[in-house]
């Protein structure tokens, strides 16, 4: 195979077909229940699912009964394990948390379940796309790990300088006294 060409991928043109078109819908699905209004002149945005977790005690639990269309489709799709216990633990946190009057539908604009599974999915079902944002994501921790490496390193150097005064900053070390009155 010449250099110039791409890898072939293991699917179909069929299945990359359905592929694609499963996650539109899943997306759009996504989309309406976790971020399809904006609040104006924010950049906060919302969907259907906050709107039915103002319903008490019944609010939360359709949610989570609407969240199960995209379980359902991992499910088809075989994801691991691990997979589906995110999945899981994503639409169970938004469902214990949106029990709670008020801050359950607040949450839910935060937490956004619906796009955080079909996210896991589609890291499944586009390998190679995934493959390159779990590159970046390790990039970034590694900048952040180092960035956190070099700010401890520097404290740990300016404390150990300070206790054995070698920063030439000794006139911090002293203490004032006050002057003894002398008789007279």
């Amino acid at each position: 195979m010449p250099d110039n060409e791409p890898p072939q991928s293991p699917l179909t043109d069929k299945e990359r077909q359905e592929r694609d078109e499963l996650m539109s819908r899943l997306d759009n699905w996504a989309t309406n229940m976790d971020a399809r209004f904006r609040i104006p002149f924010t950049p906060i945005r919302f969907g259907l699912d906050p709107l039915i977790g103002l319903v008490p005690a019944l609010g939360p639990l359709l949610g989570v009964l609407l969240s199960v269309y995209i379980f359902g489709s991992a499910v088809r799709y075989k994801l691991p394990l691990t997979s589906f216990i995110r999945m899981i633990s994503n639409i169970g946190i938004e469902f214990i948390v949106g029990l709670i009057p008020v801050l359950g539908p607040m949450f839910d604009v935060y937490w956004r379940a619906n796009i955080k599974n079909v996210d896991l999915l589609r890291e499944h079902l586009t390998p190679e796309v995934a493959a390159r944002e779990r590159t970046e994501k390790r990039m970034l921790r590694l900048r952040q790990f180092g960035l956190f490496f070099m700010v401890v390193a520097s404290v740990v150097l300016v404390a150990y300088l300070w206790q054995n005064n070698l920063l030439g900053i000794g006139w911090l070390n002293r203490s004032v006294q006050a002057p003894v009155p002398t008789p007279g």
